[in-house]
């Protein structure tokens, strides 16, 4: 265990061997994979190549315990038990008092063999401590010791005991579990052999780092039920969770050591690789986005294969014909095309990339297109797995600090693999017109960049009508017109596989059904959307009978449905469909909230968590049945509306599948009237936005109210059944729906302060579910901050809900029930990184003197940079309102930096007045902060208001608070910021600064020589130094270096 005290120390000696630790172990604390040497590793082993191997393993632990939250760390360090003694007394007592059915004794004798086994593993005594009688699981309970400090090393060596011997408590089944975990434990010292094979060092070592994190969550997974207060309640009570967590080492193992042996090395680097992809697009993003329409009708869209413009685009040669683009009315079957497009090419042998916009509420929807077109060639092309990681990664070391997802980075990346593709790719698009501006914006971009592919790519689109698209988009254009030929295929389809079924059909003869088809078609109007809904419609009026009507009954009523122009027709004929639907209500009042659930949700729901909406919101909070606990009881009949809906939906009614709306017409009049407005005349935009601001405020409260639940407020882990039913979508979504709501109401806000209770279950698993990658509500611009730091005010800020922040705010005991000390800080931090200045300022002038201190001022200083947006500006849009109007004189980006600067300016006007007691306290170390962080506008403030004030024009300039550290003008000659020594040089009285001693005995003028912050050298500083500080030039630091002897070689 030594080496995890040097660990812990920063002492990165080799004691036991005399020799430094190669690759991410070696040095300062930094992770990485190790060095090539772990390449050269073979049997047997001697002691210098153990130690190269253990570099691996030293720097993967590294970097796993470096991803753990600091809740997590936290726990690893304090715990109840405190010795081995106290621990046994316990066990012992819980021993006794279930003599008769002790899980212990008998799980005890059940583990015996397996740490037998475990003690026998070659080398693993000397990397990872002895396995020991008591049941220590040696490396995964051994690795906890990394986590601790020196005073409590022993006490963890204890813990690993105890958790052992808890463990041996857990009944039968899990007894198997614990034998696959400790069965993979001797796998892991293969890492070296596996290295040396493939040559994949860095691949491996991410999983490697996997395999040490899992490991960290098995154990305080363990330490969850070895704290608790009743042994054997609790064992069996944390029974899933312990399984999940051995289930996660078991699974990180499996990826890079498989059970048939080290010989299969090519297929596990492989493996490695595919699931580092799988964590860049996120689990089951194509899925979720390359959405498949209902059947097609045999027959249809053939016609697009005789148009000439779709003739030259397949026998492309230029990049005039390479992208084609099919504009269309509503509903008249675009989709279908291009559905035909991309099945045609694929029967060819050709490489289909399809993208339907269908994802209605997805944000940040061009990134979403972009990662679904990656996805889908790097499964068509697997050799451009290796060129997309090293895109990846490229990117990512050019800014560290920045996640892969930008739109920019995403269609670059793309654009680079179709490059290196090795066939011809076809990209089909449908529903451009879906996009908004911003995304349109982004996607003209990225159409010109494919048409400069030459015949290397060919894009087939589809739209709307719409002119700003037609002048925009390169390449050829046409419309389609829904012929009659077209229109009775589409009619046949739908008569025929799709309301003719089953015994129902066989009641109507051929010559009656041909009757049918041929009304359905001469009514269409060119729209298949309404001849699916007619049909629906006619469908509702029968469906109940016992017997079939006769067509001509079928017949009468098409007659009276509407026939006036499409979208109005449309209206009335959903309004019909509505009403027929709301008659099969047992209780009233139902279909409405489910369909506007479906329009205004924040992302694609599935039929569990929409029939989960339904419970919760029409019985109340009052009991979380499960949708399966349902059955065969009176809540049943609460579910029947997914069913009464079906004349809208699409959905193959499996649990877990997509429910969509059946289009985006219906969507359109959902969102602009309530139902039973649909057959009336167009509203007003106005009124569209009223209601769909209070339809969001009531799912917003819908989705506060079910997080609340009871169910959700535990320390245990939220089953995945649970999550999967209602509390995904709620955790993610609630944000974005606040968001656009009108107002918060005193019920969302007491809903709100209760969620985010600092420290509480409830606020963790809100933010476990939140963060989930898998869950795709986020709201654009949030990063979350450390749960150590989250409270309401925090919470609210972060999440840019301005008005819930105003009425925090607003609360008399702000700052005085429960929230963070940090509170006030964080927020206004946040709200300056993304340009919100006036919710800075109130929340600063709110916090009282708690902000008004020296440590704020710094922290400003820190956080000020007009420069950039730190988010990626968030609030980009009111910065584009707030720019001044010479957009034709100024690039957009320096318009944006001068408006941050100007709201900046305003800021620090306010605030540094208040200040001002500080300010003359700590005077120098004021200034020497602005400089550190080259605030050149706050250094200027500070003077003007010296001018003012006399005690502040002293304070700033004297010569003292400083020792053994530059003041103002060695600061800034350290930086190499030659306007900031010209703004101090001014200055009257700065000649103390200039003369100042600093570190180690060093002038300015060895400041000014060495310029060690800065990344380019700057000899005009220097020299203007030594000349208003020529005394400079004899005076000798405390090694007794001129300053000259500080430059470097080229520079002398």
């Amino acid at each position: 265990m030594g080496r995890f005290k040097r660990w812990l120390k920063g002492d990165n000696s080799h004691a036991e061997t005399g020799g430094g630790r190669s690759g991410g172990g070696g040095g300062g604390g930094e992770s990485g994979p190790p060095s090539s040497q772990t390449q050269q590793v073979s049997k047997p082993k001697t002691q210098h190549e153990k130690e190269i191997l253990w570099a691996a393993q030293d720097s993967a632990c590294r970097q796993a315990y470096s991803e753990l939250t600091s809740e997590e760390k936290a726990l690893l360090r304090n715990t109840n038990h405190t010795t081995q003694h106290e621990l046994f007394a316990s066990l012992q007592q819980g021993n006794e008092n279930h003599r008769s059915q002790s899980h212990f004794r008998k799980g005890a004798e059940k583990m015996h063999p397996y740490l037998k086994n475990t003690k026998a593993v070659t080398g693993l005594g000397a990397n990872f401590g002895a396995f020991d009688a008591t049941g220590t699981v040696g490396l995964a309970l051994g690795l906890a010791g990394s986590a601790v400090s020196d005073a409590q090393l022993l006490k963890m060596i204890d813990k690993r005991k105890q958790i052992g011997v808890h463990i041996c408590g857990l009944c039968q089944e899990f007894d198997e579990d614990v034998a696959k975990f400790i069965g993979k434990i001797p796998e892991i010292e293969k890492y070296d052999e596996l290295v040396r094979k493939s040559g994949e060092t860095k691949i491996l070592w991410e999983t490697l780092v996997k395999v040490h994190k899992s490991m960290f969550h098995f154990h305080l997974t363990a330490l969850r039920t070895l704290e608790s207060k009743s042994f054997l309640f609790d064992i069996m009570k944390h029974h899933e969770d312990v399984r999940e967590a051995v289930e996660a080492v078991v699974g990180n193992a499996d990826q890079m050591f498989t059970v048939v042996g080290i010989e299969t090395h090519i297929q596990v680097v492989v493996q490695a690789r595919h699931q580092r992809i799988t964590e860049l697009l996120g689990r089951e993003r194509e899925n979720r986005l390359v959405f498949r329409p209902v059947q097609r009708a045999e027959g249809s869209s053939e016609w697009i294969r005789s148009t000439p413009e779709f003739g030259s685009w397949i026998d492309a040669t230029t990049s005039d014909t390479q992208i084609l683009t099919m504009f269309g009315d509503m509903g008249c079957g675009k989709t279908m095309v291009c559905t035909y497009v991309a099945d045609m090419l694929e029967r060819d042998s050709e490489l289909v990339l399809r993208y339907y916009c269908k994802d209605e509420k997805a944000r940040d929807r061009v990134a979403n297109l972009y990662w679904s077109l990656i996805a889908q060639l790097l499964v068509c092309i697997p050799d451009l797995d290796i060129p997309f990681l090293e895109f990846v990664e490229a990117s990512q070391a050019r800014d560290p600090q920045k996640e892969f997802k930008q739109p920019k980075d995403l269609r670059d990346c793309f654009l680079e693999l179709l490059r290196r593709a090795s066939r011809k790719v076809f990209i089909v698009l449908d529903a451009l017109d879906e996009c908004d501006k911003e995304s349109w914006e982004e996607l003209k971009v990225f159409i010109t960049g494919l048409s400069k592919l030459d015949s290397h790519c060919r894009v087939f689109a589809s739209s709307r009508h719409d002119k700003k698209i037609k002048a925009s988009i390169p390449g050829q254009k046409f419309d389609m017109v829904l012929s009659n030929d077209e229109a009775t295929f589409i009619a046949r389809h739908l008569v025929t596989k799709e309301y003719f079924q089953g015994e129902c059909g066989t009641t109507f003869t051929e010559k009656d059904q041909q009757r049918m088809i041929s009304k359905v078609s001469s009514k269409a109007e060119g729209s298949a959307i309404w001849m699916r809904m007619v049909l629906a419609y006619l469908d509702t009026l029968w469906s109940d009978d016992i017997l079939c009507p006769n067509v001509d009954k079928l017949l009468k009523d098409m007659e009276a449905s509407p026939h006036d122009k499409m979208k109005e027709k449309l209206g009335k004929l959903a309004s019909k469909l509505y009403k027929r639907c709301c008659e099969k209500e047992s209780v009233s009042g139902r279909v409405q909230p489910v369909l506007e659930f479906l329009a205004f949700a924040a992302r694609p729901v599935t039929v569990r968590e929409l029939s989960s909406y339904a419970l919760f919101y029409f019985q109340g909070e009052k009991e979380l049945s499960t949708v399966e606990e349902t059955k065969g009881t009176h809540v049943e009949a609460y579910l029947r509306v997914i069913d009464l809906i079906h004349p809208f939906i699409h959905t193959d009614g499996k649990p877990d599948s997509i429910v969509r709306l059946v289009h985006k017409s219906v969507r359109d009049l959902i969102i602009q009237k309530d139902p039973k407005l649909w057959a009336t005349s167009n509203t007003t935009a106005k009124i569209s936005e009223k209601r769909g601001t209070q339809i969001h405020g009531r799912l917003a409260s819908t989705c506060l109210r079910y997080i609340q639940h009871p169910e959700f407020n535990k320390e245990t882990r939220i089953s995945e059944r649970r999550k999967e039913e209602f509390f995904n979508y709620a955790s993610a979504s609630w944000p974005s729906h606040i968001y656009i709501s009108s107002n918060v109401t005193p019920e969302q806000l007491c809903d709100f302060i209760s969620i985010c209770k600092p420290g509480s279950s409830l606020l963790q698993n809100w933010i476990r579910e939140y963060r989930n990658p898998s869950n795709s509500a986020f709201v654009k611009g949030v990063f979350l901050s450390e749960f150590s730091n989250l409270d309401p005010l925090v919470i609210a800020v972060q999440f840019q809900l301005d008005l819930l922040a105003e009425v925090l705010l607003n609360s008399s005991d702000i700052f005085k029930r429960g929230f963070r000390p940090s509170s006030a800080e964080t927020s206004i931090e946040t709200s300056l990184r993304t340009g919100r200045f006036g919710l800075a300022k109130k929340i600063f002038d709110t916090s009282g003197k708690n902000l008004r201190k020296l440590t704020f001022f710094k922290t400003l200083m820190i956080i000020y940079n007009p420069g950039t947006a730190f988010w990626g500006s968030a609030n980009e849009k009111i910065l584009e309102e707030m720019a001044p109007k010479q957009k034709e004189d100024c690039e957009m980006e320096e318009i944006k930096r001068k408006t941050r600067e100007v709201g900046w300016d305003k800021f620090f006007d306010e605030i540094i007045p208040t200040l001002l007691p500080e300010l003359i306290k700590w005077g120098p170390e004021a200034l020497c902060a602005a400089v550190a962080s080259s605030c050149h506008a706050v250094v200027r403030k500070l003077f003007k208001l010296a001018d003012q004030n006399p005690k502040l024009d002293k304070s700033l300039l004297e010569d003292c608070g400083r020792k053994g550290q530059h003041q103002s003008v060695g600061l800034a000659a350290e930086l190499g910021d030659v306007d900031m020594w010209r703004l101090l040089r001014e200055r009257r009285g700065i000649e103390k600064h200039v003369r100042h001693i600093g570190p180690n005995g060093q002038t300015v003028l060895h400041a000014a020589a060495e310029q060690v912050h800065s990344s380019q050298w700057h000899p005009e500083l220097l020299k203007e130094l030594v000349d208003v500080f020529p005394e400079g030039d004899s005076i000798l630091d405390n090694k007794g270096r001129h300053f000259r002897e500080c430059l470097r070689q080229e520079e002398k």
